[in-house]
């Protein structure tokens, strides 16, 4: 999977070359929620959650704050950013084709 390079993580998420390290290593492998729980403890995050069911695979580093920057999966690739700027970009389009506002969750 797709994912930014460790000087990216450990620059603007501030967080351990180790780690960063570790996070590129995670995500070599395909394995997302592993890096998102690295990241999670690194940057003393709120835990790792999702925007289930609008987004049913999106996954981030809560940090306490809609805009903050943060390590979140798209479905496809690791993304540094904040969540709600993801949302408000991709606002009717759900990863996977689908209009979330369809969903009987959003009723």
């Amino acid at each position: 999977m797709r994912s930014p390079s460790v000087e990216s993580l450990k620059k603007e998420l501030k967080i351990p070359l180790g780690t960063a390290q570790l996070i590129k290593q995670a995500a070599y492998h395909n394995k997302p929620k592993t890096a998102l729980k690295l990241a999670n403890e690194a940057m003393k995050g709120y835990g790792v959650e999702t925007l289930y069911p609008e987004y049913p695979r999106f996954y981030y580093v809560n940090m306490g704050d809609t805009y903050s920057k943060t390590l979140y999966y798209n479905g496809t690739s690791l993304m540094i950013g904040s969540w709600g700027d993801y949302v408000e970009t991709h606002r009717g389009v759900a990863h996977d084709g689908s209009n979330p506002r369809d969903s009987k969750y959003w009723r």
